[in-house]
């Protein structure tokens, strides 16, 4: 099965509002702000071609402390990971 229809066969599913599929994971070690080291993976997402162009990539990171960071999505995955708020993984954990 193709790409475009796994992902409508996978919109058709009751309750289903989004699909992406993971493009690329990568695995980072970063230095917060207040010194602590943070393993953190980080994953590029395609909403398919059925999305809207200017929102079809988006990135997330996830620190292995908990704390996350998403970013806009944009028309290519260079500008969606331009768009990714690095800085909230500096934030205090709720």
């Amino acid at each position: 099965m193709q790409i475009d229809a796994l992902f409508t066969e996978l919109a058709k599913i009751d309750g289903v509002r989004e699909v992406a599929r993971v493009v690329e994971t990568f695995e980072i070690v970063r230095n917060a702000t207040d010194g602590r080291v943070q393993r953190v993976t980080v994953q590029i997402l395609d909403n398919g071609t059925r999305a809207n162009p200017h929102y079809r990539y988006a990135c997330f990171a996830t620190a292995d402390d908990g704390r996350s960071a998403a970013g806009n999505p944009d028309e290519s995955i260079e500008m969606a990971f331009d768009n990714l708020h690095w800085e909230h993984l500096d934030l205090p954990l709720d």
